[in-house]
């Protein structure tokens, strides 16, 4: 939810979810930024209830995505 007016959702499938997840970033950092109604710039794994943080951090253009153990469980069990 960069901000009050979009979500931005993408299900999790296959391993072509890595992908996504680095075009992903940088338009919800940028929607983010632009606003109005900005909500937050953070991406989300959610699954049974329950919002896992993404973090990430934007350097230079560069995107460097540093997921938690649970979600790397995840892709460890995708084809």
């Amino acid at each position: 939810m960069p901000h009050r007016h979009a979500v931005i959702i993408y299900p999790i499938k296959t391993l072509e979810v890595v992908d996504a997840i680095n075009s992903l970033i940088p338009i919800v950092d940028g929607m983010n930024q632009e606003g109005p109604g900005s909500l937050t710039n953070q991406l989300y794994y959610y699954k049974n209830e329950i919002f896992l943080n993404l973090p990430y951090k934007l350097s230079d253009g560069k995107v460097e995505f540093t997921p938690p153990d649970e979600f790397i469980e995840v892709l460890n069990n995708l084809q």
